[in-house]
């Protein structure tokens, strides 16, 4: 981490990399104060509005920067959400409601996480190109056709059998 720190200081845009990191904390900064900020119904559903079309405007022109703000925008109307369900309706009278108010909470609170793991899973795809395979045939992979079955009859199972056999590989 100190030798980091070193070459961004010692790099000659130690200023622009200050600056983002300065920008992406009060981005986070100002992103919280959005979540946790009450909101009457009337400006919750401005809010609604104005986040729809704001999504609906920028995704017009695909890149990874309209990517990444939809992305955000999403991250963040689900913690609002999520923020609104913790703080505004939580109210156990009786151990039933409690058992079921939990329970959803925890249903929510499991999808709030895959979505967000969705999102880092996606968010920078790896670019991988087709390597071409080695000139001598004897060096390619072998190949294993597995088709499993359980008890199916021979008509469900015969057009895989034959596209199974009809394979060419490799090419003789």
């Amino acid at each position: 981490m100190a030798g980091m720190l070193r070459r961004i200081a010692g790099s000659r845009f130690a200023g622009q990399s200050i600056a983002v990191v300065l920008l992406m904390a009060l981005g986070i900064v100002m992103l919280l104060i959005v979540i946790v900020t009450p909101l009457d119904l009337v400006s919750q559903a401005l809010f609604a509005i104005v986040t729809i079309v704001t999504m609906m405007i920028i995704k017009a022109s695909p890149s990874r920067g309209v990517t990444l703000i939809l992305v955000t925008l999403s991250i963040v109307v689900s913690t609002r959400y999520l923020w609104w369900r913790f703080t505004d309706t939580l109210e156990f009278a009786s151990m039933l409601e409690a058992f079921l108010g939990i329970g959803l909470i925890l249903a929510e609170l499991y999808a709030w996480i895959v979505l967000v793991l969705g999102y880092v899973q996606t968010l920078w795809p790896l670019n991988r190109h087709p390597v071409a395979l080695p000139e001598d045939v004897a060096l390619w992979p072998t190949v294993d056709l597995f088709i499993p079955t359980y008890n199916e009859s021979l008509a469900v199972v015969k057009n895989t059998v034959f596209g199974a056999m009809s394979i060419d590989y490799p090419p003789d």
